[in-house]
């Protein structure tokens, strides 16, 4: 599964992949339309140029979520992949010593009260947001925790601006329909109350400055809710007055954003940049909704000492070897075609180029300049580079001027003339749609993509150099269309939701409206079921296998089927009819899981997910054709694992290392020029 699609146990751990995730391609934020391109036209971005002082540097802490209390004397922070993970911090906003403020293991998200005398924060041990008096004075607790929510609640909340209510968010089978339920408590603990049900992952940006509304991100756009009563309200344009968020920014690193400056933007909740902004090198923002103190003056942001090296592991067992230096990130893309070279991202001399370095060792090379893909924002796994199954095209996209989509782009490796497809593209993920073998994005010789047209979401197949043809159309209201879709030549595989349910990738009741898998061939094909198994919760990565004689999936199980992930394994004929009914296959997975590929022997798959007990990400390799256990390929890698690409001839998979070398903690202060730019004014 994708970590958007993570449950139980998952949202209960979700405090240890999330970090890992921000650290490599895998969070997401739910904006509409990311980030629009500037242009030229226009006059360039004001420039802010904070007071920056640097309030502490650790080499053993990994700083994350850090917040400043409402006085400024105090910031609290949460650790993670170092001393004391997953702890709550206290440190003095002049600098100093931290100190450990809770013992208790795996805490995050700590969130200020307005009064700045009581802390809340989300607790792995409970999976429950509790709270907990401050002594300002001492700069230490006082007095024992106090559970706010009874039932398990899963990362991120939102305190609203007069800290009556907190805002949180729960997985739920039982609201009518599958998905995220976002709900507000009393601060103080009582009964909470259900605000929207949204059939997939959603995201909690802020609340409003008048504490009226909600706002949030779901399915590729924004909303905004009203906290006591009434439907979501789509956002089109910036809200304005004291129903607009308290801070609506947060801050993206945008390299590739044109324009002379620093490369941080600040960002509207719609995706409009409004300035630049000078922050240490290397700096990360934190979320929307927590960047900026309430009053838009100061800016916590955190340097991580962390370095990215890129290896390579045999599957047939054996160790890793590193290719390079790890001197700057080396972010895997892609292989060539015959599989004896690694295609990989890294910057030199300040400009970042796709570079090639064979796997049996030597120099790398550089093959062409990166593409221009607009800002670098965090939910980059949706807009990935896709090399051609020949290796001399590459695809990718960009978003489009004035518009909630993207474009897609087919250009020469080496560089030169770039050929715009669409600009109305809605997903071109690796992660999400596949083609035959699980090979991201193509299918044959093949890019694939989906396109909006009007109330339709068309399935797209197109050459490098040629025309693009109609695959499958459906209905552009199904959240779940891009979520569970494999192709194989003119056959798509697909997640059908039992009859009055939402289309999508949940259902109700999996035990006896289980969701169906269900083929069919070209744009008019009639769906043909081939595997409703009970019990299955959910479905991901549906993959044919390269002859086209199997389709594999990953699934979440729910109790009837024992939990956590297993894979699916059907066997198909070439008239789409069932010829293995489908099984399904247990793995030690649990939590989350994705990027599901096959051997090219069709033998096992390869897929990406967290190993208990530690919930920590490894590469899976699950035999298919026998009874052989899955095995973790990385068992023995000690750092954490960002994600894993399967070379074409299934002999290796490459996969980018992170090793967390400690962090440094900055404090912006903006003073009024965020405030003047807001209300209109200029620097």
């Amino acid at each position: 599964m994708h970590p958007s699609h993570t449950r139980s146990r998952a949202d209960a751990s979700t405090g240890r992949w999330i970090t890992a995730a921000l650290d490599g391609l895998v969070l997401f934020f739910c904006l509409a339309g990311g980030i629009a391109a500037q242009d030229s036209a226009k006059p360039a971005l004001p420039v802010l140029e904070p007071r920056l002082t640097r309030i502490i540097g650790s080499d053993t802490l990994q700083i994350v979520e850090p917040a400043l209390s409402p006085d400024g004397r105090w910031v609290v922070f949460s650790t993670w992949n170092g001393v004391g993970e997953g702890y709550l911090w206290i440190v003095s906003s002049d600098g100093g010593e931290p100190r450990r403020l809770i013992e208790t293991r795996n805490v995050r998200e700590p969130t200020w009260f307005p009064t700045g005398d009581r802390l809340a924060y989300w607790s792995e041990e409970n999976t429950a947001i509790m709270s907990v008096a401050f002594d300002g004075r001492l700069g230490q607790i006082s007095g024992r925790p106090q559970r706010i929510t009874l039932e398990k609640s899963a990362y991120w909340f939102r305190l609203s601006p007069d800290a009556r209510w907190i805002a949180y968010r729960i997985w739920s089978e039982r609201e009518g329909r599958t998905g995220m339920v976002i709900r507000v408590i009393p601060s103080n603990g009582g009964t909470a109350r259900t605000l929207d049900v949204f059939p997939d992952l959603l995201i909690l940006m802020d609340w409003s400055a008048d504490g009226r509304y909600l706002y949030y991100g779901a399915g590729g756009r924004n909303f905004r809710i009203a906290v006591d009563g009434g439907s979501p309200e789509p956002l089109s344009q910036p809200p304005t007055g004291s129903s607009a968020p308290r801070i609506p920014y947060f801050v993206v690193a945008a390299p590739g954003f044109p324009g002379a400056g620093p490369p941080f933007l600040v960002v509207s909740f719609e995706g409009r940049p409004v300035a630049r902004v000078a922050l240490p090198q290397g700096a990360a923002p934190d979320l929307p909704g927590r960047s900026f103190t309430d009053d838009g003056k100061r800016l916590l942001a955190v340097v991580s000492n962390t370095a990215h090296p890129m290896r390579v592991l045999p599957v047939a067992g054996g160790a890793a070897r590193q290719l390079g230096e790890a001197r700057a990130p080396e972010v895997p893309l892609g292989w060539s075609p015959e599989g004896n070279a690694v295609l990989f991202a890294t910057k030199l001399d300040g400009r970042e180029a796709i570079m090639s370095v064979p796997v049996a060792g030597g120099a790398a090379r550089e093959i062409g300049p990166m593409p221009d893909r607009g800002p670098a924002t965090r939910d980059a796994w949706r807009n990935p580079i896709t090399f051609s199954a020949d290796g001399r095209h590459l695809t990718y996209s960009r978003p489009t001027p004035g518009s909630g989509d993207r474009t897609l782009v087919v250009r020469p490796v080496a560089g030169g003339e770039e050929r715009v497809i669409t600009p109305s593209l809605m997903y071109h993920s690796g992660f999400r749609l596949v083609g035959p073998g699980g090979t991201p994005n193509i299918a044959g010789t093949d890019f694939l993509y989906l396109e909006r047209k009007g109330d339709r979401a068309e399935l797209r197949a197109i050459p490098p150099e040629g025309a693009s043809r109609l695959l499958r159309s459906f209905a552009a209201t199904d959240v779940g269309i891009a979520k569970s879709k494999g192709v194989f030549e003119d056959w798509v595989a697909y997640v059908h939701a039992p009859d009055g349910q939402q289309p999508g990738w949940g259902t109700t009741d999996p035990v006896n409206a289980p969701l169906r898998i269900v083929v069919a061939r070209g744009p008019g094909g009639t769906p043909k079921e081939v595997a409703a198994v009970p019990g299955v919760a959910a479905y991901d990565d549906i993959v044919w296998s390269p002859d086209g004689r199997w389709i594999a999936a990953t699934t979440f199980a729910d109790s009837s089927q024992g939990g956590g992930i297993k894979v699916l394994l059907v066997g198909v004929t070439p008239e789409g009819n069932v010829s293995s009914p489908a099984r399904l296959i247990d793995t030690p997975i649990d939590g989350s899981a994705w990027g599901l590929q096959w051997l090219p022997d069709g033998s096992a798959v390869t897929l990406y997910g967290q190993s208990p007990p530690d919930m920590d990400f490894d590469i899976w390799l699950v035999p298919v054709r026998n009874s052989g256990r899955p095995v973790s390929l990385t068992r023995d890698e000690g750092n954490g694992i960002v994600y894993s690409l399967l070379s074409p001839d299934g002999r290796y998979v490459a996969y980018q290392a992170s090793i967390q070398r400690g962090a440094s903690l900055w404090l912006a202060d903006l003073g009024d020029a965020l405030m003047r730019i807001r209300s209109g004014g200029t620097r």
